[in-house]
């Protein structure tokens, strides 16, 4: 991305203060076995000008897994597009269209790795999912419960 994140500009905000700033509740419900990992209670995004100014950084990650960490849920999201992710180009042209609770939802199996990928922009927030070992059932529950906010 080629910017680099300055501590002075840094805003930390609870949950709900993150969902003003996103205008919207970015926390997916999950099936009744997965947590979400430690600390994902704050978020942080980067306004220049000691966090006065125009923000230039709002991305977000958020895990979720079983008891045993062999089912999970990774999303990545940023205000306004989709966030830079570290899965390379995102396998391209591999989605497939489909509607998900009225919104446009992009889907990709990953039958090498048995991951489930998902991306979709609603209410001007970019989503990036990766899902492993979940049902298709789970994951479109998962995914209606954050387009249906």
């Amino acid at each position: 991305m080629n910017i680099a994140l300055l501590l002075e500009d840094k805003l930390e905000l609870s949950k709900a203060e993150a969902a003003e700033y996103y205008g919207m509740d970015v926390c997916p419900d999950v099936p009744g076995d997965m947590r979400p990992w430690e600390g994902q209670d704050r978020f942080e995004i980067y306004k220049r000008d000691g966090g006065k100014g125009e923000t230039y950084y709002d991305s977000f990650i958020l895990n979720y897994s079983d008891a045993d960490n062999t089912r999970s849920i990774n999303i990545e999201g940023a205000k306004s597009g989709y966030p830079a992710s570290c899965i390379a180009d995102w396998y391209g042209d591999a989605f497939e269209a489909s509607e998900i609770s009225g919104e446009r939802v992009y889907l990709f199996h990953d039958t090498q790795t048995g991951y489930f990928f998902a991306q979709f922009i609603h209410r001007d927030v970019g989503f990036r999912i990766i899902f492993e070992r979940l049902s298709e059932d789970e994951i479109i529950s998962v995914i209606s419960s954050l387009v249906s906010r």
